[in-house]
């Protein structure tokens, strides 16, 4: 029989284990030190080691050419390909997002949760020569972070909003932003219904954001749009926010009926 206090020592290696991956994934093609990860995540150097270690010779990490840096490895990718329809979301949101692209011809994203980070898991390229791609498919990012986890943190319930923050504290410096920042941002947002950033993750955009709920009003993603500043001027708020809520609203109501769907 396997006592309890082993069952928590599984939990608690295997929590670890994914809070690493998380942490390589997050740092995209650039890859992450044993320091970096250690440090970020508060494990001791060799545990870091170890774990990294582990995770190398099941290829669910490699190294960087110059065999300093941990990258998601190749095994990752291949276990995804095993859910053919991973995210329904995103085949849900589709026509939405291409009639946000051709509304205003700039990028939508679409982002969800993933613990404490945003992930985005599908854009739609603008049709202006100038596109903005700021965040890629796969990209990962501490919640407050990128304009589309505001507007999620700021529909879900404030104290869960608040810990999640609390939580991130440390990684927000990164990004040049604090915690009263990210406090203040998920604040306005919601009381305006969607989130605006009048400078976004690269110099000279903007982009606003708008929440997708289900029927019960749980967050499931958010929809944003990005744009270089002179083509997003402070007054296009209101025009582009009314657009994403709408959208929002149609694929929340397509989310309840294949919901429903699926359980008849």
């Amino acid at each position: 029989m396997v006592s309890s206090s082993s069952n928590d020592l599984s939990h608690r290696g295997i929590g670890r284990f994914m809070s690493v991956l998380r942490l390589v994934a997050a740092s995209q093609t650039d890859g992450l030190r044993v320091a970096e990860v250690a440090a970020e995540l508060e494990l001791s150097y060799t545990t870091t080691h170890r774990i990294l270690d582990g995770l190398l010779a099941e290829q669910a990490v490699e190294k960087s050419p110059d065999g300093k840096r941990y990258c998601i490895g190749h095994e990752i990718s291949l276990l995804g390909l095993a859910r053919t329809g991973h995210f329904p979301l995103k085949f849900l949101s589709m026509d939405s997002m291409q009639r946000i692209r051709s509304a205003f011809g700039e990028t939508c994203y679409l982002t969800v949760r993933s613990k404490f980070d945003s992930v985005c898991i599908h854009r739609e390229l603008g049709t202006h020569a100038r596109k903005v791609m700021s965040i890629d498919v796969g990209s990962r990012r501490p919640m407050g972070v990128v304009v589309g986890s505001v507007a999620y943190l700021a529909a879900m319930p404030e104290h869960l909003a608040n810990e999640i923050i609390r939580i991130n504290v440390h990684r927000y410096p990164y990004y040049h932003l604090s915690e009263t920042e990210v406090l203040e941002h998920v604040n306005w947002a919601r009381k305006n219904r969607y989130a605006y950033a009048k400078s976004g993750l690269r110099p000279g955009t903007r982009s606003v954001s708008a929440v997708i709920e289900d029927s019960t009003g749980r967050p499931l993603a958010a929809l944003s749009v990005v744009a270089v500043v002179d083509r997003f001027p402070a007054e296009r708020c209101d025009e582009i926010s009314t657009i994403l809520i709408r959208e929002g609203k149609t694929i929340g109501r397509l989310w309840q009926e294949r919901s429903i769907s699926v359980r008849s």
